[in-house]
């Protein structure tokens, strides 16, 4: 492995571990809550970052190049709408937590310091408690078109630089044996010319 791919793997499972760690390190601790790392609220997120970070090397390999550039964009759009649909309703679902429950007025503060998942207050909506996750997915699909975009005109312009370098070879080679073919023949004429001379 060549020394940039190095630095690529290094970046990628850098960047991995601190997309993982931000559930961790953002999440809401209230001090009568010991184990606040394993309590559902984080774990739905941490589950929901990964995900998310599943998808963005799904939509960065595959379906960037494979659906979006090849114009199916109902399959595209299909595949996105699905992906969202998962991301946000799925570790919602794995930590116990139905979207669809009814609200109750506070929060269960015994089931917080257990790491229980706190009742929603009577106006807060499913949508606010996962609107973080909905701006995680948004910024993922645009950092990975953002790179594709970059990667393919990195790559167009390495292909032009390396077309305009054959071309460059192409006019010079021949002008190069030209040139070596002149030299022999002159110097086989003043060969021939010394022996004339000499004899």
């Amino acid at each position: 492995m060549t020394n940039a791919k190095w630095k690529a793997f290094i970046l990628h499972v850098a960047g991995s571990i601190a997309f993982l760690g931000i559930p961790i390190l953002v999440a809401p601790h209230p001090p009568e809550q010991v184990n606040y790392v394993f309590s559902k609220p984080t774990l739905r997120d941490l589950i929901a970052n990964a995900l998310m970070l599943l998808f963005f090397y799904l939509h960065y390999y595959f379906l960037i190049s494979k659906v979006y550039f090849k114009k199916r964009y109902i399959l595209y759009c299909l595949i996105i709408l699905v992906a969202f649909l998962l991301i946000c309703l799925l570790p919602s679902l794995l930590t116990g937590h139905s979207p669809w429950q009814p609200h109750e007025m506070g929060i269960r503060i015994e089931d917080s310091m257990h790491g229980g998942m706190p009742v929603r207050p009577q106006d807060a909506s499913f949508i606010e408690e996962i609107k973080h996750h909905i701006f995680l997915f948004a910024v993922v699909i645009l950092f990975s078109l953002l790179l594709m975009i970059r990667d393919r005109l990195f790559r167009s312009e390495r292909e032009k630089y390396q077309a305009e370098v054959a071309v460059l070879k192409a006019q010079i080679n021949p002008h190069f044996l030209f040139n070596t073919m002149n030299g022999i023949y002159a110097f086989a004429i003043r060969e021939k010319a010394s022996v004339t001379a000499s004899s």
